[in-house]
């Protein structure tokens, strides 16, 4: 872009301006001589009555014509936003048609200004330019060509309403056919892939099973004692294998009251199930939730107070810690 001289710029619009607002009287006693060079479109419509240019269109169509004088050198929002809301107010007046679909062309193209200032190029700028000069024929009397204001609406479509291309779908080769021995291949190695799957399927249920054999192995021992973490609910006594135990959390009574009556227990990431062995009316004045792995997954215990570790014997009609019954949660 070519370097501006400011000072030259400021004379040259002085000069516009000046221009703009003297009337034919002074010019008159200035012994000035009207202009020679015709207005593009100037001329008497044919077969029609020339439009009168009344003194408020006359002024609505300075103030627009100021505020675009510098958007050759400058665009500045302010001037921009004044000039689409001048236009606005002449479209609301009875113009002629050619004249009302021109306004509103220029309106819209300012507002593509306004919206993105990347719309602001020089071929943007000279479209604006060519239209406001064919607007301001078309209002000095001129007539309003509707094969020109094709053409304008043409370049409008193309500089401003651009169509953003859809990328092509990549194409996808088709896969040829397998034949009868990619088939059999095939499906041996997904037998052999579910032969694996279900043998750790069956090791998970060996392991499982182990576990629950070895907590109630007592029973075909009845004098055979296992180290549990016991607590109290209410007047039951409840034991825990130690090893299943994540996490042991003092809470108060009202919270306790609420995971009891709601069946499971809030934390931060999630909830917890509460177990069975929670049940009952009431907390103690000291409560905590022991988290610990049970069957199906992590769960909740609602206990009133922990007793600590104790030996516990199961026999086959139940479990004892010492002289006391014990109800095992598994």
């Amino acid at each position: 872009m070519k370097e501006i001289d400011f000072d030259e710029l400021e004379k040259e619009i002085d000069r516009a301006i000046d221009t703009l607002f003297v009337t034919e009287e002074e010019k008159e006693a200035k012994g000035a001589k009207p202009s020679e060079v015709p207005v593009e479109g100037k001329g008497p419509p044919e077969g029609g009555v020339p439009f009168q240019l009344d003194e408020d269109l006359q002024r609505g169509l300075e103030g627009i014509e100021v505020e675009l004088l510098t958007l050759e050198w400058e665009f500045k929002p302010e001037g921009v936003r004044r000039a689409v809301e001048l236009l606005q107010g002449l479209r609301e007046r009875a113009l002629p048609e050619g004249l009302a679909q021109g306004m509103e062309l220029l309106q819209k193209a300012l507002h593509r200004f306004l919206l993105d200032e990347s719309n602001v190029t020089p071929e943007g700028v000279k479209f604006v330019q060519d239209l406001w000069k064919f607007l301001k024929g078309v209002a000095e009397g001129g007539e309003p060509s509707s094969e020109r204001l094709e053409t304008f609406q043409r370049d409008y479509d193309r500089l401003f309403q651009r169509v953003v291309p859809v990328p092509e779908k990549p194409k996808v080769e088709p896969r040829p056919a397998l034949g009868v021995e990619e088939l059999v291949r095939a499906w041996e190695r997904m037998e052999l892939l579910l032969s694996e799957a279900m043998g750790k399927l069956q090791e998970l249920r060996d392991r499982v099973a182990a576990e629950k054999s070895s907590l109630l192995e007592g029973v075909s021992s009845p004098r055979r004692g296992r180290e549990m973490a016991l607590f109290r609910r209410g007047g039951r006594y409840v034991a825990i294998d130690p090893k299943r135990i994540a996490r042991t959390v003092p809470t108060d009574p009202t919270t306790a009251a609420s995971f009891l009556r709601k069946r499971r227990i809030k934390l931060r990431d999630g909830t917890l199930p509460l177990h069975p062995s929670s049940e009952g009316e009431g907390v103690g004045e000291s409560p905590l939730v022991v988290i610990f792995q049970g069957e199906g997954g992590l769960q909740g215990f609602i206990a009133d107070e922990a007793l600590g570790r104790g030996a516990v014997t199961i026999t086959s009609s139940g479990a004892l810690w010492g002289d006391k019954r014990v109800e095992v949660v598994l």
